[in-house]
């Protein structure tokens, strides 16, 4: 438990309101991406996935892909570089190592070292030291940090959209496995750019844009019903449908996105 954090002497107005300006620049960017590339691309996944089309489903999700990970990185830079800078500042908080060169990692146990430093911090220092302390092993010790990680980012996701459906947890179980599987690889072939490539396969291919697509899908399915889900699916949908759509695009994407990403 930390008692006294470095401090700043004074706040400082101009870059804290250069920091503001660019807050909420990049909240209409957001918007902006989420209303004209991921919801018409989401809105054209639903059948494919309901109906199980796998080659069609495959399609929506490598095209999806490519907005969600420039989304996604806009997103990282508005939580970790300018709202968390703007909370530095407004209480005069002198540590602002909020991540560091996460886009290199090597492994995806690097990457969520590199990722989030004050939850990593937080993680390590009362969940993963106590757990070691007390003569766990060092991977139950990781697997249960995991396990936390996972169930507070359903959290994120469940509690806006009202639904549990676990694909956030699950997605954030099996990187478990993927971390197990990096590390060796670095080992035996001494080289660090296929861990890189994993992990932005994961993310940015496999991992977010398939939890966006399935916790879209479910929430169209439980608040539309099937009928909605095929008006809100189709081309040239009316108004109804369009509002719906709206109603998912401001309760729904944003959060899932963020959950997904590991911002929130």
């Amino acid at each position: 438990y930390q008692l006294n954090y470095p401090r700043m002497r004074r706040r400082r107005v101009r870059l804290l309101r250069r920091w503001v300006l660019l807050l909420l620049g990049t909240l209409l960017l957001m918007s902006f991406m989420q209303v004209q590339f991921l919801l018409p691309l989401m809105q054209s996944s639903l059948m494919p996935l309901h109906e199980t089309n796998l080659l069609r489903f495959t399609e929506r999700l490598l095209r999806l892909s490519v907005p969600n990970v420039a989304h996604w990185l806009v997103l990282f830079y508005l939580v970790f570089h300018l709202w968390l800078n703007i909370l530095g500042e407004l209480l005069m908080f002198g540590d602002r190592m909020f991540y560091k060169e996460w886009w290199n990692a090597a492994t995806l146990g690097d990457y969520w070292r590199l990722w989030n430093i004050p939850v990593h911090k937080w993680m390590l220092r009362t969940v993963f030291f106590p757990l070691m302390r007390r003569r766990v092993g060092k991977f139950p010790a990781m697997l249960l940090v995991f396990f936390l990680s996972a169930v507070m980012h359903e959290l994120a996701v469940a509690v806006p959209l009202r639904m549990l459906r676990g694909w956030a947890f699950w997605g954030m179980i099996m990187q478990v496995p993927l971390v197990s599987l990096t590390d060796m690889l670095r080992k035996r072939l001494k080289s660090d750019t296929l861990g890189n490539m994993i992990f932005w396969a994961s993310f940015c291919v496999l991992g977010q844009p398939m939890c966006l697509i399935l916790y879209y899908h479910d929430y169209v399915l439980a608040n539309m019903g099937v009928q909605g889900l095929a008006k809100a699916a189709a081309a040239g949908a009316g108004a109804a449908a369009s509002a719906a759509v709206g109603s998912l695009a401001g309760q729904g994407a944003c959060q899932v996105v963020a959950a997904t990403a590991g911002a929130c």
